[in-house]
């Protein structure tokens, strides 16, 4: 065999090593993945995910159930459009009082007669910028006496 086709031969092998590692890779990725999914569903407070602008990158099922839309429905609204059910944020969102104290803030709504508890926990980075933020939500029953 020529040098050049051996050299070849070479380079095919070890292109194909790296993609079976990056396959492999991938199907951990993607079990990972889906196992954070089925935790985060499995969790009965509704948890939606933002970002520094307040676009909803990810919520679990008892968000979907909350708010009567699918995940994908949810994922790119601002969390006021699904919260506050206005199209902009007004001076009592928890969003604008997070951003500006840069840390927990606790608060409740309404949505369809029902009473909700939230809290809204900011992701910061090193210097202390909001990365995003996380909205535990849990429905208020009658027994509950207290939003904190």
């Amino acid at each position: 065999m020529p040098d050049d086709m051996k050299a070849l031969k070479e380079k095919l092998q070890k292109l194909k090593t790296k993609l079976e590692l990056h396959n492999k890779l991938s199907k951990v990725q993607l079990s990972l993945t889906k196992q954070w999914q089925m935790i985060f569903d499995s969790i009965k407070d509704a948890l939606i995910l933002i970002d520094e602008d307040g676009y909803v990158v990810q919520c679990n099922k008892a968000t979907s159930d909350m708010l009567k839309k699918p995940c994908l429905e949810i994922i790119g609204s601002y969390c006021w459009e699904l919260l506050h059910k206005n199209c902009q944020r007004d001076k009592n969102c928890l969003f604008i009082k997070m951003k500006e104290k840069k840390e927990r803030i606790k608060g409740s709504f309404e949505i369809d007669g029902k009473k909700y508890r939230v809290i809204l926990d900011p992701f910061l980075d090193e210097k202390g910028n909001i990365l995003g933020a996380i909205h535990i939500i849990s429905e208020l029953k009658k027994k509950d006496k207290s939003i904190h």
